[in-house]
């Protein structure tokens, strides 16, 4: 049994909108939607971003002036792997990045219980 069927995880979106009532500004995600959700919180913190735990996060800047290439996807690829698995405790199977352009790139990462599919801005990881 996983940490996913054992209990439900309940994630708070990072992204708060202003709004009216306190309530309605808290965006409440379970499961899948959770660890999406903590997915992409980890692509937009730098790692070293957070005082409190400042390892958390990842380390794409590294690539940021880097010309495009598979060699490059590859190479990005094992990165994520290694240091989202450990940051979001994750055991991803599979995963894909695709350059999009030169600023956006699509990655898919299939992990135990479900699959994210998003856009990362290259920009926003510098």
């Amino acid at each position: 049994m996983t940490l996913y069927e054992d209990a439900m995880l309940e994630e708070l979106d990072h992204l708060m909108e202003l709004s009216i009532s306190p309530m309605d500004a808290l965006a409440r995600y379970t499961d899948v939607e959770a660890v999406n959700d903590r997915i992409t919180e980890w692509f937009e913190t730098p790692m070293g971003s957070i005082s409190d735990i400042s390892s958390w996060g990842n380390t794409l800047y590294d690539f940021a002036h880097e010309p495009l290439s598979a060699q490059l996807e590859v190479t990005m690829e094992a990165v994520i792997v290694k240091k989202l698995s450990y940051d979001c405790n994750l055991t991803i199977s599979g995963i894909r990045v695709d350059f999009l352009d030169i600023d956006r790139c699509r990655v898919r990462i299939l992990y135990d219980g479900g699959m994210f599919d998003g856009k990362v801005d290259r920009n926003a990881i510098q």
